[in-house]
């Protein structure tokens, strides 16, 4: 594009020069106002020119640019939210091994406890069935003797 830009700037040099030059010949006796007409006119065209490819070149470096922005919030964007996933991905297996490590010790203080209580229950049914047997056979000698003893007086 420079390169391009450079060879019209050369070539529209050259024009101004070739009628600046032959107009200075012409000059010394009398200025021809068609002449000056022609530099002018020359001069309008080559300003247009300038100004289109001026234009041109501007609005390809804002659609360069705006294309570059896009390009780096789309990329930059997308590695936010690959950089957040892998965050929240790595915090919830944090939190699932802490709560699974938490729960499994509760389950053992749970079991602790239902042990002990399972035992303790266990012995006082069990000394209570010991007591009951006891007095049951305490209370059933106590009645075979009676009945023997009322037997006996008969």
């Amino acid at each position: 594009m420079k390169k391009l830009f450079k060879k019209k700037l050369l070539i529209c040099f050259a024009i101004s020069l070739l009628l600046i030059g032959s107009s200075q010949a012409y000059a010394a006796t009398v200025l021809n106002t068609n002449i000056l007409n022609l530099i002018k006119e020359g001069y309008i065209s080559i300003t247009a020119y300038f100004m289109q490819t001026t234009e041109q070149e501007v609005s390809k470096i804002e659609s360069d640019n705006s294309n570059d922005i896009k390009q780096y919030i789309d990329a930059t964007s997308k590695q936010t939210i690959s950089d957040i996933e892998t965050h929240k991905n790595s915090e919830v297996t944090r939190a699932d091994k802490e709560i699974d490590t938490y729960t499994n010790e509760l389950k053992k203080q749970l079991d602790t406890i239902v042990n002990e209580e399972e035992s303790k229950t266990k012995q006082q049914i069990t000394q209570k069935i010991n007591s009951n047997v006891e007095s049951i056979k305490s209370d059933l000698n106590k009645d075979m003797e009676k009945y023997i003893k009322e037997l006996i007086k008969k």
